[in-house]
């Protein structure tokens, strides 16, 4: 029926409902027929403005906090509250017998604005590397991982993004990657190559030391090389840290450790950089 002002009462006013809603709407649709008067349109918005507030109040008294039960269906919406905290998050692992527990080595791409098309070639061979997520999921005992890690200017980065090179090589912490560089005490000139750089930041008593690998010498062709014998290196680190983990020899010789271990992959002192990171 359509009334004189033009509106249409009955499923004409029934509004699209949620998916997963739509059976409990249906029961709370506006209804009228020729037994009675046309209701006028201040009417219809008041009974429209009644059962919303009906069908939300429905929907938040019977659902318990955090969660909305949607009727016919077997699914639970939960609404995580805690990451929307603005507090720290504290995570725990479990530590096994050959887990090291002072703070590992922790590896670092460092690269230049300058080579953007080489930067975009690394990153499509950076990406054959595992993620610390695949080696986490592994075991739940905490294994000893040198993480390599890209920097990004971005607080998050959308998971459908996380290997595309565009998006990272345009996204790339350029400025950090630059004071990193400019914070090193090394050989004069250790950085005056293109890149990329894979370097290793070494926690000492006495504070940060630096090792790492130039890339310059390498070709576009040949960076799914580079990244191999990187892998080898970490993966060798990682093998002999985790064979005498309570060693205090590991602890005091750490940075004279990785430094063996890269020349010995990649071949001799060509190419390695080593320094102290100024805490300044």
């Amino acid at each position: 029926m359509t009334c004189a002002h033009g509106a249409k009462i009955g499923r004409g006013l029934e509004p699209p409902a949620p998916a997963g809603l739509r059976g409990r709407a249906r029961l709370l649709t506006v209804r009228h027929d020729s037994r009675h008067p046309c209701p006028t349109a201040g009417t219809a918005v008041m009974r429209l403005s009644s059962l919303c507030a009906l069908l939300l109040a429905l929907l938040v008294g019977c659902a318990p906090p955090g969660q909305l039960q949607a009727p016919g269906s077997p699914q639970t919406i939960t609404v995580d509250r805690a990451r929307d905290s603005a507090g720290p998050v504290f995570a725990t692992q479990i530590a096994g017998p050959s887990t090291f527990l002072p703070p590992m080595p922790t590896a670092i791409v460092v690269l230049k604005p300058e080579s953007l098309d080489r930067n975009r070639a690394f990153c499509q061979a950076f990406q054959r590397l595992p993620t610390v997520q695949e080696a986490l999921a592994a075991s739940v005992v905490a294994p000893n991982l040198v993480q390599t890690r890209w920097l990004t200017q971005l607080r998050d980065v959308p998971a459908h993004r996380a290997y595309d090179c565009d998006f990272l090589t345009g996204t790339y912490d350029y400025g950090r990657a630059a004071a990193l560089m400019a914070s090193v005490r090394t050989t004069p000139g250790a950085f005056a190559g293109q890149g990329p750089f894979l370097v290793l930041v070494v926690p000492e008593p006495t504070g940060l030391r630096f090792v790492g690998i130039d890339g310059s010498r390498y070709a576009t062709s040949e960076f799914n090389q580079f990244v191999a014998s990187w892998g080898r290196a970490v993966g060798d680190v990682q093998t002999r840290i985790t064979s005498a983990p309570d060693s205090p020899g590991i602890v005091r010789s750490m940075v004279n450790l990785v430094a063996a271990v890269l020349r010995a992959v990649f071949g001799g002192a060509a190419g390695l950089i080593q320094g102290v990171i100024n805490a300044a």
